[in-house]
């Protein structure tokens, strides 16, 4: 049965198994079979009210058919553009190919600090040891919001076994890595990590000691959130 990119995705149509499979049967006499799907993801991803649904069924199926020099094209045009939803949506996707190590790699290294940023925090509670070891290269990124998503996703990894790695952007030079920190530290919500946020909070920059103090706060709601759970 041949069938359209449309109707592939058309989720009142077929399921995302049998999307997949018609997919692959169809890509096989077919080589250029993926840019017809890429085609219909990009003027979804250029609509003014994209439909969600449409994009991830369409990820899926690429996913599934497309080479892996075109998935990581199309990738970057999706995890620029869309929410974070969808993004963690690539990232479970790609979990599944056995080149995923390649096309992450690709993806966290890319000359666009916001796709680098974007791809790390689609791996935000992905636990594998590549993984891990990609969030620890990307410590050292340049700039400061890819750093401290990779700091997170390995907080999220092991707090215990990455929470000192925070010290680091805390007590850094450049204001805005502190001000990241900052923001990390909150993003945690544990009060036990309120400490941290100490020299942050009379830190000489006025936009970081607002982070902080925005930190501060969550942290503290989620304090007293936890009192209330053992008091009743």
């Amino acid at each position: 049965m041949v069938v359209s990119a449309e109707d592939l995705c058309d989720l009142r149509r077929f399921s995302g198994e049998a999307a997949v499979r018609l997919a692959k049967e169809q890509s096989v006499g077919r080589r250029s079979w993926d840019l017809e799907i890429s085609h219909l993801l990009s003027h979804q991803l250029a609509a003014a009210k994209p439909d969600g649904a449409v994009i991830e069924r369409a990820l899926h199926i690429l996913c599934a058919i497309a080479p892996t020099i075109r998935l990581i094209s199309i990738l970057r045009s999706t995890m620029t553009n869309c929410e974070r939803r969808i993004r963690a949506k690539c990232a479970s996707l790609i979990s599944g190919r056995s080149d995923r190590a390649q096309i992450w790699q690709r993806l966290a290294t890319d000359e666009d600090a916001r796709l680098r940023a974007n791809a790390l925090e689609a791996l935000w509670g992905c636990d594998s040891p590549e993984v891990e070891s990609l969030l620890v290269e990307a410590l050292s990124d340049p700039h400061h919001r890819v750093a401290v998503n990779a700091a997170y996703g390995l907080y999220l990894i092991s707090p215990e076994k990455h929470l000192s790695r925070i010290g680091g952007f805390v007590e850094h030079s450049q204001p805005r890595y502190r001000r990241a920190a900052a923001w990390l530290i909150g993003r945690t919500g544990d009060p036990d990590n309120i400490a941290l946020l100490k020299p942050l909070l009379v830190d000489r920059n006025p936009k970081v000691r607002g982070a902080a103090f925005r930190s501060l706060a969550l942290l503290r709601s989620a304090q007293l959130a936890a009192m209330g759970r053992s008091a009743a």
